[in-house]
């Protein structure tokens, strides 16, 4: 999430921004716009640009001057994979799947009849289908589960695994655990589930550590509010000067992008300007936001 999106005047935003710029490649820029316009990310049709303003009577307040408000931090929750018991040693445990069903692929064989007005399946002849229980170390070595590694480097790297699984110390001794503790169930032919073939045992592997990734790593992240709160001054939270662009749909009753204190564009209707409690110039909120200061 970008820090200053709620405010276009702020002017580190630039930093969080990407500039392209093409001479040459016009069609490329109004393809691109299209696209986005098509996705209801960009509407530049009916985009307007709104500014408010800190009052300058607030400015001169007290409360401005020397006023200030208690706020907490935000910090990342644990991951469910947080190493358990000591970090190091022969007691360092993580939190891993207890076991997986893979789906091997299967083959058959099939005659149809192509000439008999449309195509219909005549028979159909697939081989008996069978399911094997074992821990992954029986079958699978280190070798092939490295391999698998490799081919989702991008997904599955020690970098990622690090973040996820705090106090990691190799990604060969995850993989170990990986060995040690999960047990898989594969279905398919009743032949390839008996007797593995090496290309049987990476497909297993990269659905092993896809569950993983999809489960533990690829995770969106959550946060919660410290309990310890600080004094910061209310001139260094309020921002003198807030700008942005909202989508107005003129067949909609929605308030946002609508000025509060213009009775040819609202509905919920307030002289802001006599409000004295209230800091800014406008309010281009919600009509749930305006509907709160007529309470």
């Amino acid at each position: 999430m970008r820090k200053f999106d709620h405010n276009e005047a702020a002017e580190l935003r630039v930093i969080e921004q990407l500039h392209y710029h093409s001479k040459d490649n016009p069609r490329y820029i109004s393809e691109l716009k299209q696209v986005l316009r098509e996705s209801g990310i960009y509407d530049d049709q009916s985009m307007v640009e709104r500014q408010i303003k800190l009052k300058r009577s607030f400015r001169k307040t007290g409360t401005y001057k020397n006023g200030v408000v208690w706020v907490n931090s935000r910090v990342e929750k644990p991951s469910s994979t947080s190493v358990q018991g000591s970090l190091f040693g022969d007691d360092w445990e993580i939190i891993l799947p207890e076991e997986l069903e893979v789906h091997l692929p299967t083959s058959g064989m099939g005659d149809f009849a192509a000439f008999e007005g449309e195509d219909r399946e005549v028979f159909q002849v697939k081989k008996k289908q069978d399911n094997r229980k074992f821990k992954v170390g029986k079958e699978i070595t280190l070798n092939v589960l490295r391999a698998a590694v490799n081919l989702k480097n991008k997904d599955f790297n020690f970098e990622k695994l690090h973040n996820s699984y705090v106090g990691l110390p190799t990604l060969e001794g995850f993989l170990k655990e990986i060995q040690n503790k999960v047990s898989v169930i594969v279905f398919g032919d009743e032949e390839d589930v008996k007797t593995l073939s090496q290309d049987h045992k990476l497909f297993i592997s990269n659905a092993i550590l896809q569950a993983i990734v999809d489960e533990y790593i690829n995770v969106e992240k959550q946060y919660k509010g410290t309990l310890k709160f600080e004094a910061v001054k209310i001139k260094d939270v309020f921002e003198k000067r807030i700008q942005r662009k909202y989508v107005i749909d003129s067949n909609s009753n929605k308030e946002n992008g609508i000025s509060q204190k213009d009775l040819t564009e609202t509905r919920i209707f307030e002289d802001i300007d006599k409000l004295d409690w209230y800091a800014y110039t406008d309010n281009y909120g919600t009509s749930e936001g305006k509907f709160s200061y007529l309470v």
